[in-house]
C-alpha cells in the first residue's frame, strides 16, 4: 500500500492567520489552522419556550456567526461569488420578516426577474447558431461546458419543504428518513444534578431495582432525571420512533471556523437564508444515531441529516469540479462527514452479557432458582441455573460471531490517489471526501463510494445491489445530471445512475477512452498525444454510511419491526398465565393466613405458586433451541446477529422473490417441462425431450 501523503505537504501560505494560537478550541487541531472572523463562542444562555425570535436574535448579538462579506482575509476555499449589494449582508439578522410570505414571494420573484434577464442576454443570439450548437454538443466528444450554469431542480424551492421551514419549537423536532420510511422524534434534554443525586441514593437503597426497571422502561429515568432543553444548547438528544423504540444520544460539539454553506451544501443558497451562506460558524453541533448524522443549524433551530449534502459548484460551475479539493475544504468536510468507512460498532462481550442477562424472562428466573433453594429444591435449581447459564454464554458466542462477520463483510479499505491541491497524491479509501477527485484503476476491484465519473468508461458488476450479474457500462457525467441529483434517496434514475459508480459494486474493466464535461480544459491539466484523457477519473458523492451500500448495510443492522401474531399470541399466553398466578397468589396467602402459618412458610408457598404458573424453564429452553438453529445456520453460511427472529423464521412458510434475474444467472437454460394432470391435480414427470410431448396445452 501506498504510504499516505503527510500534512507538511500543505502550502503554507493557503490560509491566512488572524486568531490567536492560544483559543483552547485551536488545541484540538493537528495542524494550526486559523479562519477570519472566529470569535469565541460564549456560554449559551437560557431561552423560554416559544421564542424563537429572541433567540435568534441573541444568537446573532453574541457573534456566534459571523458574516464574511467585508474582510479581506477570507481564504481562498470558502470564497463565494460576490452578491449584488442590494442585499444588506450587514443587517443585523432577525426571524422577523425572513419566514413571512412576503419574504418568500420577495426571494422568488428576485430569482423569476434573474432568469428573465439571463433569459433576455441569450434570446440575442440567433436561431441558427443555437441549431448549430446544438448539432455540435451532440455530435463532438470533446465538447466543452466551462462557464455553463445548471438548471438545478433543487434550487427550486418549497417553502413547505422540510428542508427550509423553521423550527416552531426549538426544543422538538420531527424527522423522517426516507430510506427508512420511518419519522424519529428528537428532544432536547439536559441533565438534572439534583435528580440524578437521589436517583443513585435510591438506587442503592433499592438493591438496584429501580435501575433494573427504569432499564426495562428508560422512559422513566429520563423523565426523572433529566430536564427538556433547547436543541442548541442539550446535552443529549432523545429520539423516539412510531415503533416505540427510543435511544437517549449524546450531542457532540466540536470547534469548525467554516462557512455555514460549507455545512450544509446548496441548501444555504434557498429561500431567505441565502444571503446568510457566507457566515462563519464557531461551533458545530451535532449527534449521531443508526449511523445517520444529524447537524445543527443554527438559523433554523433544528438538525438535518448531512447526507443530502449537495456542493453547489456542481450546478453553478461543473467544469470546476475537475479541481478535485484543497486542503483546507479537506478539513473542514473531514469534519462533518468523517471517515469513509463502514465501521459497524462491535458491542463488548460484557454489555452482551447484561443485554442478555437483564432481560425480564431471565431476571425471573434468577429469582425462582433463589425461591428453590429457600424451599430446598436444590437439584432442581441448579439444573434449571446450569441450563439457562449455557443458553446464555452460546447466544453471546453467536451473536458474537456473527456480528463480526458482517463487519468484515460491510468494511472495505484500498489504496487510491486522490487530487489535492492540483497534485496527484497516495491515499486509503478511508480518506476519500465528498467533491474529491480520485483516480479509477483497474486495480481497484471493489469501488470504495458512491462516485460520478468525469473521465473514461468503465463496465462495473452491480449485482451486489441489484442481484442482476449483466455488467453495467458507465459513461461520463454531463452537467444536466448534477441538476436532477437528490442525493437524499440511496437510489438514482436510469438516466443518473448510468453515470454513477456505487459503492461495494466491482469493477470489470476501465478505459481511458471518453472525455469529460470540461473537454479541452480538462486534457489540457495532464496533456496527451492521443487527444484522450490522461486518466480516468471520478468525483465522490457520498461516502460512508450515506452511500447505497451503506443503506443497505443499516437496513440489516436495523430492520423495520414487524407486528407478527406469533409475538403476540405469546405474550397474551404469559399475560394470561400471569393473571391466573396472581389469583392464585392472593388466595393462597389468605388460606395460609387463616391456618395460621409462618411468614417463612407463606411467603415461600405462595410465590412457589407463581413459579408453577408461570414456567421458568421457559426462557431456557428457547435459548437452547435458538442456540441449535444458530449452529445449524452457521452450516449453511447463513449469519444471523438477532436471534430472536429464528422464531419467527420458523413460522415461515413460503417465501417469495419479485423476480428471476435475482436467483440465476444470464443464460439461463431450460431443462425441461412438467405437464399437468388435472384429473390428479399435480405434475407429472418431467419431459426432457420437446418431441415427445402431446400436443395441444400442457
Amino acid at each position: 500500500m501506498a504510504p499516505r501523503e503527510s500534512e507538511d505537504r500543505r502550502p503554507a501560505n493557503s490560509v491566512s492567520s488572524s486568531v490567536s494560537t492560544t483559543d483552547p478550541h485551536l488545541s484540538r487541531i493537528s495542524t494550526p489552522r486559523q479562519y477570519s472572523a472566529i470569535n469565541a463562542v460564549p456560554s449559551p444562555q437560557l431561552h423560554t419556550k416559544g421564542s424563537p425570535a429572541t433567540a435568534a436574535a441573541s444568537l446573532e448579538s453574541q457573534s456566534a456567526l459571523q458574516p464574511l462579506t467585508g474582510t479581506n482575509s477570507t481564504p481562498r476555499s470558502l470564497e463565494q461569488p460576490s452578491r449584488p449589494h442590494s442585499r444588506l449582508s450587514h443587517a443585523p439578522f432577525t426571524y422577523s420578516g425572513v419566514f413571512e410570505q412576503n419574504a418568500w414571494d420577495s426571494a422568488t420573484a428576485a430569482t423569476a426577474a434573474e432568469a428573465e434577464a439571463e433569459a433576455a442576454k441569450q434570446g440575442e443570439s440567433s436561431s441558427e447558431e443555437e441549431d448549430e450548437e446544438s448539432e455540435s454538443e451532440s455530435e463532438s466528444d470533446n465538447e466543452s461546458y466551462e462557464g455553463m450554469a445548471v438548471e438545478d431542480i433543487n434550487e427550486t424551492y418549497d417553502q413547505d419543504l422540510p428542508e427550509y421551514v423553521h423550527n416552531p419549537d426549538p426544543f422538538t423536532q420531527s424527522i423522517f428518513l426516507e430510506e427508512e420510511g420511518v419519522t424519529i422524534h428528537l428532544r432536547g434534554m439536559s441533565g438534572n444534578a439534583l435528580a440524578e443525586w437521589v436517583y443513585s441514593i435510591l438506587a442503592i437503597l433499592s438493591c438496584g431495582v429501580i435501575p433494573l426497571v427504569c432499564r426495562w422502561i428508560p422512559r422513566w429515568k429520563i423523565v426523572w432525571t433529566m430536564q427538556p432543553a433547547r436543541l442548541a444548547d442539550a446535552e443529549t438528544v432523545v429520539v423516539t420512533d412510531e415503533f416505540g423504540a427510543i435511544a437517549n444520544v449524546p450531542v457532540q460539539r466540536r470547534f469548525y471556523g467554516g462557512s455555514l454553506e460549507s455545512i450544509f451544501g446548496s441548501l444555504t443558497r434557498k429561500g431567505p437564508l441565502q444571503d446568510h451562506n457566507d457566515d462563519i460558524v464557531n461551533n458545530l453541533t451535532m449527534f449521531s444515531h443508526m449511523y445517520y448524522r444529524f447537524v445543527y443549524h443554527p438559523y433554523l433551530e433544528k438538525y438535518l441529516p448531512n447526507a443530502c449534502w449537495m456542493d453547489s459548484q456542481w450546478t453553478r460551475a461543473p467544469a470546476n469540479i475537475r479541481a478535485g479539493l484543497t486542503y483546507d475544504v479537506r478539513d473542514l468536510r473531514s469534519t462533518i462527514f468523517g471517515d469513509n468507512s463502514i465501521d459497524i460498532e462491535e458491542k463488548s462481550t460484557v454489555r452482551l452479557l447484561f443485554d442478555e442477562v437483564l432481560n425480564p424472562f431471565y431476571m425471573f428466573q434468577a429469582g425462582s432458582v433463589v425461591l428453590w433453594c429457600f424451599d430446598n429444591y436444590y437439584y432442581y435449581a441448579t439444573c434449571i441455573l446450569v441450563i439457562s447459564i449455557s443458553g446464555i454464554l452460546e447466544t453471546l458466542i453467536e451473536t458474537k460471531r456473527n456480528t463480526r462477520k458482517i463487519k468484515e463483510m460491510a468494511h472495505f479499505s484500498c489504496p487510491v490517489r486522490i487530487l489535492r491541491d492540483g497534485l496527484w497524491r497516495d491515499g486509503i479509501a478511508e480518506d476519500l471526501l465528498p467533491g474529491d477527485v480520485f483516480e479509477v484503476v483497474p486495480s481497484m476491484h471493489t469501488l470504495p463510494c458512491d462516485a460520478v465519473l468525469l473521465e473514461g468508461d468503465c463496465i462495473v458488476n452491480e449485482s451486489m445491489l441489484t442481484g442482476e450479474s449483466v455488467p453495467v457500462a458507465k459513461t461520463p457525467v454531463v452537467p444536466a445530471v448534477f441538476g436532477k441529483l437528490r442525493l437524499a434517496s440511496s437510489t438514482f434514475g436510469a438516466d443518473i445512475a448510468k453515470h454513477v459508480l456505487f459503492s461495494g459494486t466491482k469493477l470489470v474493466r476501465v478505459k481511458k477512452t471518453a472525455v469529460g464535461l470540461g473537454g479541452e480544459r480538462w486534457l489540457a491539466l495532464e496533456p496527451q498525444r492521443t487527444g484522450m484523457p490522461a486518466r480516468a477519473t471520478a468525483m465522490v458523492l457520498r461516502t460512508g454510511f450515506n452511500t447505497t451500500k451503506g443503506a443497505l448495510v443499516r437496513s440489516i443492522l436495523f430492520p423495520r419491526p414487524n407486528k407478527f401474531k406469533f409475538y403476540e399470541d405469546s405474550f397474551r399466553f404469559i399475560g394470561v398465565l400471569a393473571i391466573i398466578a396472581m389469583i392464585g397468589f392472593l388466595a393462597s396467602i389468605s388460606n395460609f393466613l387463616r391456618l395460621g402459618l409462618t411468614a417463612h412458610i407463606i411467603t415461600v408457598r405462595a410465590l412457589d405458586l407463581i413459579t408453577v404458573v408461570v414456567p421458568p424453564a421457559l426462557p431456557a429452553t428457547m435459548s437452547i433451541g435458538v442456540s441449535f438453529a444458530l449452529a445449524r445456520l452457521r452450516k449453511q453460511n447463513i449469519f444471523c446477529i438477532s436471534p430472536t427472529r429464528i422464531n419467527v423464521c420458523g413460522k415461515v412458510n413460503a417465501m417469495c422473490f419479485d423476480k428471476t434475474g435475482t436467483l440465476t444467472e444470464e443464460g439461463l437454460d431450460v431443462l425441461g417441462v412438467r405437464p399437468v394432470d388435472y384429473d390428479a391435480c399435480k405434475f407429472t414427470t418431467m419431459q426432457e425431450d420437446p418431441s415427445s410431448l402431446p400436443t395441444g396445452p400442457l
